[in-house]
């Protein structure tokens, strides 16, 4: 992006890359489009008490004005949409004004001794739709990146800060 900033003579490819994490996202910089990255999560909660309605209630109460999330698919694989994509979801800090999120509900679940851990729990249902959603959106945002919120933070699980949305996106969603 330097190289882009000293052969264009324009300093926004510069302050692009300055401003990118572990230049997983330096293709970012304005291409002209609303959207540099696909960002995929899973809703940290319980497929079998999740709904839309409380994923909504949970974002109220943190304050948001906006949903975390553009997308959202449930356990059927039904696909909802909560914001138009030229709104700016609060999906990932410091990563939404050119992105657009999408989950899957889901992502934890008690084990054998009561802890909650984190699992990559998608049904079919959830796998085929999600494939489907982010063709359809890769197809409409051709530069943007698919990718999973903890990739934010490179591929070392150490500097991870949450391991969502549970599986590796980018070698799922390789297109």
């Amino acid at each position: 992006l330097q190289e882009l900033s000293q052969l264009t003579g324009d300093a926004r490819w510069t302050k692009q890359a300055e401003r990118l994490t572990d230049g997983l996202l330096e293709h970012c910089a304005d291409w002209g489009e609303a959207c540099c990255g696909i960002l995929t999560h899973c809703t940290a909660s319980y497929q079998q008490t999740t709904t839309i309605k409380s994923l909504l209630n949970e974002f109220k109460a943190k304050g948001w004005s906006a949903p975390g999330y553009h997308w959202v698919i449930d356990t059927d694989g039904n696909v909802h949409q909560l914001l138009s994509e030229d709104k700016v979801a609060n999906g990932v800090k410091g990563y939404n004004d050119h992105s657009i999120h999408v989950a899957w509900v889901g992502g934890i679940v008690k084990n054998a001794y009561g802890k909650i851990v984190s699992t990559d729990n998608r049904t079919v249902h959830q796998r085929l739709e999600l494939f489907d959603l982010l063709v359809k959106i890769k197809l409409r945002y051709r530069n943007a990146m698919i990718m999973g919120h903890r990739d934010i933070w490179g591929e070392d699980p150490k500097k991870w800060q949450k391991t969502c949305p549970n599986f590796n996106v980018r070698e799922e969603y390789n297109f």
